[in-house]
């Protein structure tokens, strides 16, 4: 923060743009990875039905990881910077080994509903543009753990305009 609060001492075309992530900001993402791959070995250990305070970190943790992946997605087609190609490698190399260890993490985002499917519907919303039921945001995804269901996806549903 200090180098920050220097760079303002300096005229305007000599500062130092500040970048778009904290400092620590991949380390504590490291750190997070770290702590999931432990426990997930630990799991993989037992044989016994996982630990149901184990499934609530993994589905918070996988619901935070699938977050800041949306949101490095966007910032990718805004900015061309090191530090989001940085970002958008560590996020994917640790999307890869959760799914690896068995974690899966499920956008709806665009699917078709037709009636039957298990996840959470927020609300409905009359959109001009579809043809049919579809998922227009996805607010929390489904996530597997090991095939096994662990978080129902939460939505919002697009429903065509009625014909009149």
């Amino acid at each position: 923060m200090l180098n920050n609060l220097r760079q303002l001492l300096l005229p305007p075309e000599f500062r130092i743009a500040a970048g778009l992530w904290p400092n620590d900001f991949v380390e504590s993402l490291q750190h997070l990875i770290n702590l999931l791959q432990k426990y997930v070995q630990l799991e993989q250990h037992k044989t016994a039905e996982p630990d149901p305070a184990f499934l609530k970190m993994t589905a918070e943790a996988g619901t935070g990881l699938w977050r800041i992946r949306k949101k490095i997605e966007i910032l990718e087609t805004e900015y061309q910077t090191r530090e989001v190609k940085v970002a958008k490698h560590t996020i994917d190399s640790t999307w890869l080994t959760l799914k690896q260890e068995g974690l899966e993490i499920q956008d709806h985002t665009g699917d078709p509903i037709v009636g039957g499917e298990d996840l959470n519907i927020i609300a409905f919303q009359t959109t001009p543009d579809l043809k049919r039921n579809q998922v227009i945001e996805t607010l929390r995804p489904t996530i597997y753990f090991k095939n096994t269901k662990i978080q129902p996806g939460e939505v919002i549903v697009g429903r065509p305009e009625a014909d009149q």
